[in-house]
């Protein structure tokens, strides 16, 4: 038997949730998911990106550590022939500690 759902904790919910939303960081505070999405952008119209970042996907579980998978990273990256300004921006922060932390986070 599913329960009546109370108006007033849905309305509170809802307003949890903005609250929530708006307290989260902006895009320019987070320039890796920045990046992160352009790079999606880019692998939905370049077979070539795409194929790297599968392959990268498919890596994944083996990968021991993230400087592991950082290397893998620019690995499958050095093979893609165009590369656009966000895919060299991961190549450039894969090949540093910290670049791989945040890779990674």
């Amino acid at each position: 038997m599913e329960a009546a759902a109370d108006p007033r904790l849905e309305d509170l919910i809802r307003e949890i949730g903005r609250d929530l939303h708006s307290a989260l960081p902006s895009r320019s505070r987070h320039p890796m998911r920045a990046l992160d999405d352009k790079a999606m952008e880019l692998a939905s119209r370049d077979a070539e990106l795409r194929a790297a970042l599968f392959r990268l996907v498919d890596v994944t579980p083996a990968c021991r550590s993230l400087d592991d998978l950082a290397r893998h990273l620019a690995g499958y990256l050095d093979q893609v022939d165009e590369r656009h300004q966000p895919v060299d921006a991961a190549m450039r922060a894969a090949r540093t500690a910290a670049g791989r932390r945040a890779l990674g986070a």
